[in-house]
């Protein structure tokens, strides 16, 4: 047997050898040691316990096989690609649930269109308001601004309410950009949502009627 030792050919061969009638049946181990050599033996070393090898019967079949124990990164990998694997499967499952969801609230891309178009409309009519009361304050603030300006050049002082007037008014116009910036923001991630869902809804309807084209086998 190449790669075998000539001793331990020599007993596996006596082992294979079949067995008188009523004799106990032996299993024993095979395994490759670092050298590439094969070893044969009903007690496997310690050292070998964590590798490949093989349990064998008293005819040389094969009982059982063991895989060598993985190593730390073979570990990682795997748990790498399970939890790939598991994020994968969340995202298929909310796409679903999703596209369910789509199917179930409208009847037509006509009736997406119209619910679109209402909520543009919400935001639209903040967007002007909040523009409209952005530019009165900005107007208030200006004026305050100057009259302080004026004050300084005058050598005359500025007065606590003045100040205060101030402040409250850049407080009031900061408020009144912030509320422009998200409803701008809205509606920007509104009309990219909307075609998305348009998309979809397309793109499932056409499915569907596909499927329903197609020839039933009875």
């Amino acid at each position: 047997m190449k790669g075998v030792h000539p001793i331990i050919a020599t007993c596996l061969a006596g082992c294979l050898l079949p067995l008188p009638t009523g004799m106990a049946q032996a299993a024993f181990y095979r395994w490759v040691d670092e050298q590439g050599v094969v070893h044969y033996s009903d007690q496997l070393p310690p050292k070998y316990t964590r590798r490949r090898h093989e349990l064998l019967d008293e005819n040389g079949r094969k009982l059982k096989e063991f895989e060598a124990a993985k190593t730390r990164q073979q570990l990682l990998e795997e748990r790498r690609r399970a939890a790939r694997e598991a994020e994968e499967r969340r995202r298929r499952e909310a796409q679903e649930a999703y596209d369910r969801a789509l199917l179930a609230t409208f009847s037509s891309v006509e009736e997406m269109d119209k619910l679109r178009d209402e909520r543009l409309a919400i935001l639209d009519m903040a967007l002007h308001r909040a523009r409209a009361m952005a530019d009165k304050v900005r107007g208030k603030l200006n004026a305050a601004r100057q009259r302080r300006e004026r004050l300084k050049a005058a050598g005359r002082p500025i007065s606590e309410q003045l100040r205060a007037n101030i402040a409250e008014l850049e407080r009031q116009l900061r408020d009144y950009r912030d509320q422009i910036a998200r409803n701008e923001q809205r509606r920007k991630e509104l009309l990219a949502k909307s075609a998305r869902d348009r998309a979809r809804y397309l793109e499932l309807t056409a499915q569907q009627k596909q499927t329903q084209d197609e020839p039933q086998d009875f």
